[in-house]
């Protein structure tokens, strides 16, 4: 891997850790993930779950345009719960 592909992940890191430090609430921090990443790898298909381990599920917290289409034939909804032993995420 080259130096300039090294920077320019540090680069992508960098932004999306100084966006998110700004905010205090998971949903506002996925937001602003999800843009800045948008943003900074245009194309890319981008979705940000949570794990929440009392109910052994994930939860969908953000995606960008690219992602929705495949999501929502997924039948995976921002918000909604989806038990693990569900899905093949493990």
């Amino acid at each position: 891997m080259s130096c300039v592909v090294k920077r320019r992940g540090f680069s992508v890191l960098h932004q999306v850790a100084k966006s998110a430090t700004q905010r205090l609430d998971i949903v506002s921090i996925a937001r602003v993930t999800i843009a800045t990443l948008d943003a900074q790898l245009p194309g890319t298909m981008l979705a940000l779950f949570a794990y929440d381990p009392a109910a052994d599920a994930f939860v969908l917290l953000e995606a960008n345009a690219l992602a929705e289409p495949p999501l929502k034939a997924l039948g995976i909804g921002k918000g909604q719960t989806h038990p693990c032993q569900r899905n093949s995420f493990r």
